[in-house]
Order: C-alpha cells, then sequence, then structure tokens
C-alpha cells in the first residue's frame, strides 16, 4: 500500500489536529483491511465498513478526523467462513473475540497485528511504522424474528447471557452467590451448565445461539449485533446489505453498501450533522501502550522532557553574546591605543580592528527581520504578521524558505522537502542570507518540534534553541490551525497537549495564538506540562492573542461576476431507485439551466458511477447506466455547465454553493458555512 508523501506529517482536518503517530495508526489498520479484504476476496466473503468508519467514508472521505479506529460488519454466515479461514492471514495476526482470547468481553472480532509493542525492522516497514498493537473490529449482522415480542425477549435473554458472563470469572464454584444466578438461569432458560468447563465460555455460546436462532429465509431485518445488544437500536433491512460499492478512503478504498444512506441513518439520524463526543474507548486508543512504553524505556525517543533550565536558555544565551560583546570592544580599544601609541609598529593590525568590528557591529542601521517558512502551505499563519512587519518604513523583511524532513521512530530522515515556488510574496533563499552573520532583530518560525516529532524535523540549525544564538527576539507562530474547543473535548485537548509540550514553546521570546480559547488551553497545558516550576501568570505574559488566521471564506467574491454551485450526484440512488433517480437528474439540471445565466453549474458524478452500475448486482445497471451516459452528454453538448467526477481542494475553495446527495464535497462546504442543499434522491 502506498501513501501521499505528506501523510505521514501532523495535520489538521476541520479544526482536528492530527498527530503523525495517529497517521501511522491509520495506516497500520488500512494495512490490516488490505490482508483482510484479500482473504474475503478469495473466498467471496462479503463485509463492508460500518459505524464510524461507514460515516467516515461517506462524510469525510476517509476517517473522520476524531476517529482512531476501523470497524467493518458481516453477515452473519459470511462472519462464520471468515473466522473459518481466518487462519490464513499472515503469521503475526491474531483473532480476538469470546473463543480466542479468555479475558474478551465484547460482542465483537478483532483483529491484531501483535500482541506487544515491536520495533523490529519488518514490523515497523510494513505496518508503516506503527509500533503498537493495532487491528480492526468486525462486527456481526444478525437476522431479526418478525415478530417484535419474540424479537425483544430475545435480545434481553442474550443481553442477560452476555452480561453475567462478563460478571464472573471461571472459578465460580467458591462464590455462593453466582453459584445461586447460574442455578436460577438454568431454570428459568431450561439451559444446563457442565460445571466442569468455563462457565463464562457456555455463556457467550448461549449468546452466540440465541442471535443465530433466525434463519435468513424468515427474516426481512438484521441487527448489529454488539449494539443491539447493548442498546437495542441499529437495527435495519436485510436487502441493505445486498449490494455494495468501493469508494475512497484516504489514499485506498472501502467497501460500503449502495444503502449506505438508510443504514447512517439507522445509526446516527442525521449522518452529516458533526458531533465529536462519540467514541466508546480513550483517545488515543494505544495510549496505555504508550505508558508500557515509557515504563519500559524510560519514555519515548519523540517525547519532550520537561527541563527548567530551558526557560532560562534565552537569557543565558544573550547574557553569553553581552559578555563576548564586551571583551572584543575592550581588545578592540586596547588596539586601537596601542596603534595611537606606536602607529609604525602596531599599523600592521589595522585589519583585525576591523574584523573584530563586523562582529559586534551592523553594517546599517536598518532592522531585519526573518520568517522562516516549511512551505507555501503554511505560510497563511505568517501572512498577517509580515504584512504589519513589511509596513515598517525602517524595516527589510525576508521569507527564507527552510527544508524539513521525514523522520522514522528513531529520528533517522527518510525524505527531505524543500519548496522556495508558490509564495505570493519574495523569498530568500537560507543559502543567500546568512543568519549567523546577519543577526536579524526578529525572527519568526513556525515548526515547534525541534527533534522531538516522530514523523517530521528541520535541520540543527532551525532548531529554536540555536537560532536563540542570532536574534535578539525568537517569535513562534503555530503553522497549524487548531479550532476552539470546550474543556470537555479530551480529544482535542489531547492534539493540543502533545504540540504544545514541545521546545519552542520554552524557547520563544514571544507565542501567538488566534483565540483566547486556545491561549487558555496552551497555559493549561504548559503549567502541567511544568512541573509547578511555572504558573499561569507566566505563560501569560509569554502567550498573546493575535486573530492572524485567514481562512478561505474571507475571500473577497466581490469581484465575481457569478456564484459558483457545484451540483453532486452520487451512484448510489440511481442504483437504488433506477429511472425515478435519472429524473431526478433531469429536473435538477433542467432548474440549474434556468439559472445559468447567473450561476456557474458545475455538475460532479461520483467516480464509480460506471463500476457500479455495470456490476453484477445492480438489476438493469447497463440500461441505467447508459441513460445516466445520455444525460451526461446532452448536458456535455449544450455546453452551459461544466462536467466533472472530482474536485480539488483548490476548486472547492471557489464554490459558493452546493446541491445533491450527500458527500464530503457537503460536508466540507458546511464546515467553512457555504449554504448546503441535500436533495431528496427522487421526486415522490
Amino acid at each position: 500500500m502506498t501513501f501521499p508523501d505528506d501523510f505521514f506529517e501532523d495535520e489538521v482536518r476541520e479544526g482536528f489536529f492530527i498527530t503523525s503517530m495517529m497517521k501511522r495508526c491509520w495506516a497500520a489498520q488500512l494495512q490490516i483491511l488490505e490482508d483482510v479484504d484479500a482473504l474475503c476476496a478469495k473466498y467471496n466473503i462479503k463485509y463492508f465498513g460500518d459505524c464510524g468508519t461507514l460515516l467516515g467514508a461517506i462524510r469525510h472521505g476517509g476517517y473522520i478526523p476524531w476517529d482512531d479506529d476501523l470497524d467493518i460488519c458481516m453477515l452473519r454466515e459470511d462472519y462464520e467462513l471468515f473466522l473459518k479461514h481466518a487462519g490464513e492471514l499472515p503469521g503475526n495476526y491474531s483473532i480476538l473475540n469470546w473463543w480466542e482470547d479468555e479475558d474478551w468481553i465484547d460482542a465483537f472480532t478483532r483483529v491484531v497485528n501483535t500482541t506487544c509493542v515491536r520495533f523490529d525492522e519488518d514490523f515497523l516497514s510494513y505496518y508503516h511504522g506503527f509500533p503498537y498493537s493495532v487491528g480492526i473490529d468486525i462486527f456481526v449482522l444478525d437476522y431479526m424474528y418478525e415478530d417484535t415480542v419474540k424479537e425483544n425477549e430475545r435480545q434481553a435473554r442474550a443481553k442477560m447471557y452476555m452480561n453475567v458472563a462478563n460478571s464472573i470469572t471461571d472459578d465460580v464454584s467458591s462464590c455462593a452467590s453466582v453459584k445461586s444466578l447460574i442455578k436460577s438461569i438454568e431454570t428459568a432458560c431450561n439451559v444446563k451448565f457442565d460445571r466442569s468447563r468455563s462457565i463464562r465460555k457456555q455463556l457467550y455460546r448461549l449468546v452466540d445461539k440465541a442471535m443465530t436462532e433466525v434463519d435468513r429465509a424468515d427474516a426481512s431485518k438484521v441487527c448489529l449485533t454488539a449494539v443491539w445488544l447493548e442498546h437495542h437500536s441499529c437495527f435495519w433491512e436485510k436487502k441493505y446489505c445486498d449490494r455494495v460499492m468501493r469508494v475512497p478512503y484516504e489514499c485506498t478504498t472501502l467497501q460500503v453498501p449502495v444503502c449506505y444512506d438508510a443504514i447512517l441513518k439507522a445509526h446516527y439520524g442525521d449522518y452529516m450533522k458533526v458531533n465529536r463526543s462519540g467514541g466508546l474507548h480513550e483517545y488515543p486508543y494505544y495510549k496505555k501502550q504508550e505508558v508500557v512504553l515509557t515504563e519500559e524505556y524510560g519514555w519515548k525517543s519523540w517525547d519532550y522532557q520537561w527541563d527548567k533550565d530551558e526557560l532560562t536558555l534565552a537569557s543565558r544565551i544573550r547574557e553569553e553574546k553581552n559578555l563576548r560583546k564586551k571583551l572584543i570592544t575592550e581588545k578592540i580599544h586596547k588596539f586601537e591605543a596601542l596603534i595611537s601609541s606606536a602607529p609604525d609598529i602596531y599599523g600592521d593590525i589595522r585589519p583585525e580592528i576591523e574584523k573584530l568590528k563586523l562582529e559586534i557591529e551592523k553594517p546599517n542601521s536598518r532592522t531585519e527581520v526573518v520568517f522562516l517558512t516549511l512551505g507555501p502551505e503554511y505560510w497563511k499563519n505568517f501572512s498577517h504578521f509580515w504584512d504589519m512587519e513589511n509596513s515598517k518604513p525602517d524595516t527589510d523583511v525576508y521569507v527564507i524558505p527552510i527544508s524539513y524532513f521525514d523522520t522514522a521512530l528513531n529520528g533517522d530522515a527518510t525524505r527531505s522537502h524543500y519548496v522556495t515556488e508558490g509564495y505570493e510574496i519574495p523569498v530568500t533563499t537560507y543559502e543567500e542570507y546568512n543568519i549567523g552573520q546577519r543577526q536579524p532583530k526578529r525572527i519568526y518560525i513556525q515548526c515547534p518540534y525541534d527533534d522531538m516529532n516522530p514523523g517530521m524535523t528541520v535541520h540543527p540549525l532551525f532548531y529554536s534553541s540555536e537560532l536563540l544564538k542570532y536574534t535578539d527576539e525568537l517569535i513562534y507562530v503555530p503553522m497549524y490551525d487548531m479550532e476552539d474547543f470546550e474543556p470537555t473535548d479530551q480529544k482535542s485537548a489531547f492534539g493540543l497537549n502533545f504540540i504544545a509540550k514541545m521546545p519552542v514553546l520554552l524557547h520563544a521570546d514571544t507565542i501567538y495564538v488566534p483565540t483566547e480559547r486556545l491561549k487558555e488551553e496552551y497555559v493549561r497545558a504548559l503549567v502541567e506540562f511544568s512541573n509547578g516550576d511555572t504558573d499561569e501568570s507566566f505563560w501569560n505574559e509569554k502567550i498573546h492573542v493575535e486573530d492572524y488566521r485567514h481562512d478561505a471564506s474571507d475571500k473577497n467574491d466581490h469581484s465575481k461576476t457569478k456564484k459558483t454551485i457545484l451540483y453532486y450526484t452520487d451512484v448510489a440512488p440511481i442504483a437504488l431507485n433506477g429511472t425515478k433517480s435519472l429524473d431526478k437528474i433531469r429536473s435538477s439540471l433542467s432548474l440549474l439551466k434556468e439559472s445559468s445565466g447567473r450561476l456557474n453549474v458545475i455538475w460532479c458524478v461520483s467516480e464509480n458511477m460506471k463500476s457500479v452500475l455495470n456490476s453484477k448486482d445492480c438489476p438493469d445497471g447497463k440500461k441505467l447506466y447508459e441513460d445516466y451516459l445520455g444525460i451526461s452528454r446532452e448536458f456535455n453538448n449544450e455546453g452551459w455547465g461544466t462536467f466533472t467526477e472530482h474536485i480539488s481542494s483548490d476548486q472547492l475553495e471557489d464554490i459558493d454553493a452546493y446541491a445533491g446527495n450527500p458527500s464530503p464535497y457537503a460536508h466540507i462546504l458546511s464546515y467553512h458555512k457555504k449554504p448546503v442543499m441535500i436533495l431528496k434522491e427522487y421526486d415522490e
């Protein structure tokens, strides 16, 4: 599996900070999915993404930014076939469920790639640098009784078995209350337990027996067993599982049900509405494994440790600079005195005096300011300060792109990035401007890490600790645009804690953040980090609020003669509703054509239109595809709009409104507060 060059860098999506380690986690999960997918293809086992993974595919085009796991589901018969052949997965995989793991209590199966932290080269290479145990969850779909009373009784009975199993140990003979409970279950449910064998396992088998009571042929509905047992929710029509299709998911594709809309509504209701509070485990899930790693190795190699001396590094460096300047000045005075006393003898040392003067005197009196940027995509947070500095008549401003490097967990550089093109302002190369000699008054930096990140670093010459030697003021403006978040949002707090506890926060003279709320969180994180060596007043004096962010939605659109609307058509409604959805497309395009004099219309269709409609699982699909082609040909021939199968992120910035089926485009535009209208799949 191949990932884009920048995939493993820290990133902000929708205001949420995603660490490089989480990116490695996602990549490892996708690698496991690829192996599971190959096994399923070999034995014709049907599966599809579900829960947050399905939601991420449809709404985000990949992972939900604040999600850290991957979920798929299978109908009972596919699930049992998968378990039968699971031993054919690569040898390092383990299957965790009630039957394979004595401590497992959940009503689903997890496929994991290891049971311990691993740093061996082959493992890290295959799982994209992720050292922790990672897996994907497989949920089973069971068939339901048509009789609601019988179904509710079955659900309650199975849940009771599961709850009792999860609450007892294998040795029940010494506990009178447990013995009584087991006896009462035998009486009430007409079952018999073998006391010489694991009672827990027998209870779990009763759960499975209860959930498999209904045959496929006798059912019209299915339920997601794990959620149905626990919450009496998540069930839908059996026919919704009949057909699957592949959709984009990060840098690969994911199988999803063609009836994703109905299934997501069964899970979440209005699934296009964002709710970050979801999730049933601590974020990130591998947090406990990090604790194990810390206990075994002392700390992670990319963990920045608090050092009170780092707080005074700037003042110590500048004291040394002042002392050196004083000593050089005294030396110059001595040399000049010698020349005055005996010019014929000491005249030859004049060049030495000039060299010494160059060390302490700048060639001109103008103020020089330097911005060290990692690339055009990171420049926007500097733009406000560049405007401010550039407006000062006595100041010369230099923008210097610097290299950054992708790194392995051991800190080795694996790939370099150096971009000097694409800026809207003049740039200077670091070869043209010698920071050590020029000693600029102020240096602005945006990389917080130095060498304390598992995914990226800069050259040691540009570490914050090194730059203190060359400037009177080191100013840090974060390269990432995190959103404000509530104190209860622990997932966002995790990301900020990670990025706040870094070297530049201790070294910089001045730190800028865009909102008071984020400043509060930075201060909280740094006071906690300092182990009592600092208080809120210390960081409040150092961290300043400046609204420097420039959002794409703030662009001046007054010069545009026409607004641009994106009309999106997904293949699923056509595959499900046939000609009714095609008629809806025709009527929508007709309305848009009437407005084309004042609107730029872009009609975007899903990239899998051909593959889904021409698949063997799509009734009348070939005719539907031909009819669709006829509509698209007519649209292109008339020439009043633009047809495409993909919208880039740059193109999306120029979209003013959206209409059509649910999609990641709709979600992103809604996030940027653009009007979004989700249309019906067909007109009644």
